[in-house]
């Protein structure tokens, strides 16, 4: 069976979803998915033109088991926002939660108003502080999962003594970190929420407006732009590799690292309980500092 036919065995009418990072890309795939199935999803993002369009799109489709699409304005590069957020959304007892806020750029540090890095805020940080908060509602239901979207086991230690890179810090550096992370992210949070499934997925090549190099140099933007369209997959495609997998019986509870194919990937060499704790002690230790 493939996993479009496998998707078209569910109907997830009773399922409400939410997708952080939803308004392009990947995050789009996914929320279009999860109501073509017809569940009820929530984008959430900072566009809300590219929303409107999005949901305008959805609206005019076909689908048999069509949910429905809304919108919530939110910038996740604040944890600040985050924490505020959580609380305004917390009543509507989401079943699934994606997280695929992202962004690509070369060059050094760039902190945020909380000095905390934009790329690492975005790739972690605000992961992090979504499931804090938001988790204990979804260990309420008989069906919680959430899924972060990065680089699962692709990711490296840079420096046990500079977790936020704040001495250390490179495209590179920050690349292995985040996704490194994220993999810990998912372990910790399902050792304390074991009636949560979390995945953390590495999506492959697609072809994304990331993928696109819109915001990268010229001499990166060119290549990428004559390589994309030959050797992605769609969003669309993405989407239906990853949902077939996040949403079988396997992926319901525990925790779990997705290839791009929906397969198990090994752990990273530096994925062990020392350097768990150690990043988990110190993202609750930092995260806390905000309101």
């Amino acid at each position: 069976m493939s996993g479009q036919q496998f998707l078209n065995t569910l109907s997830l009418s009773s399922k409400k979803v939410l997708v952080v990072g939803g308004t392009s890309g990947i995050g789009e795939a996914i929320a279009t998915k999860f109501a073509s199935l017809g569940a009820s999803v929530t984008i959430a993002g900072r566009s809300e033109k590219a929303a409107t369009q999005i949901i305008s799109d959805f609206n005019k489709s076909d689908f048999e088991k069509k949910g429905s699409l809304d919108f919530k304005q939110v910038d996740v590069s604040l944890v600040s926002n985050c924490k505020k957020f959580s609380k305004e959304v917390a009543s509507n007892s989401y079943d699934y939660i994606v997280l695929s806020a992202g962004m690509m750029r070369m060059g050094g540090r760039n902190e945020t108003s909380e000095g905390l890095d934009d790329k690492m805020a975005l790739h972690y940080y605000s992961r992090f502080t979504l499931i804090q908060e938001l988790a204990p509602l979804l260990a309420k239901k008989s069906d919680g999962r959430i899924l972060s979207v990065l680089a699962a086991g692709q990711g490296h230690l840079v420096d046990e003594n500079d977790l936020d890179l704040k001495n250390n810090y490179g495209v590179k550096q920050c690349a292995d970190s985040c996704t490194l992370y994220n993999d810990l992210m998912v372990e910790s949070f399902s050792k304390a929420y074991p009636t949560v499934g979390f995945t953390h997925a590495f999506p492959g090549f697609v072809n994304t407006p990331l993928a696109n190099g819109n915001k990268m140099p010229w001499f990166i933007k060119a290549p990428l732009s004559l390589i994309t369209p030959l050797f992605s997959r769609t969003p669309e495609q993405c989407a239906t590799y990853l949902l077939s997998s996040f949403l079988d019986e396997e992926h319901k509870t525990g925790w779990h690292l997705m290839g791009q194919n929906g397969e198990p990937v090994k752990l990273s060499a530096s994925h062990t309980e020392a350097v768990r704790q150690r990043v988990w002690d110190f993202t609750v230790n930092l995260i806390g500092k905000f309101p």
